[in-house]
């Protein structure tokens, strides 16, 4: 009989420890998963910003190809409006010598 209750005993000791490796195994697969779940979105924010300073780039390029282009253009402009000034001032000062002479 007591030997039934030492085995019963024994039995239950090392179930109890079973499930307290059980517990610390659970404990630390869970830590592990945080962990590896605290990496995946630090990099997924990493990515993220990455990806923002891409973007950020393309437009700034694409707004300084079109602010280029827009000042040749304006400078295109600027000299066909001078060249018409400069035709209109020779006309005028034509016009003045031909009125002087006649």
């Amino acid at each position: 009989m007591l030997q039934r209750l030492k085995v019963i005993r024994e039995t239950e000791q090392e179930a109890n420890q079973l499930i307290e490796d059980a517990k610390q195994e659970a404990a630390e697969i869970i830590e592990k998963a945080r962990r590896e779940g605290t990496e995946i979105i630090e990099k997924a924010r990493k990515e993220a910003r990455e990806e923002s300073k891409k973007v950020k780039e393309e437009i700034k390029q694409k707004a300084e190809k079109e602010a280029l282009s827009i000042r040749r253009e304006a400078e295109e402009k600027r000299k066909q409006i001078s060249k018409v000034a400069g035709e209109n001032l020779r006309k005028a000062i034509n016009l003045i010598v031909e009125r002087l002479i006649s």
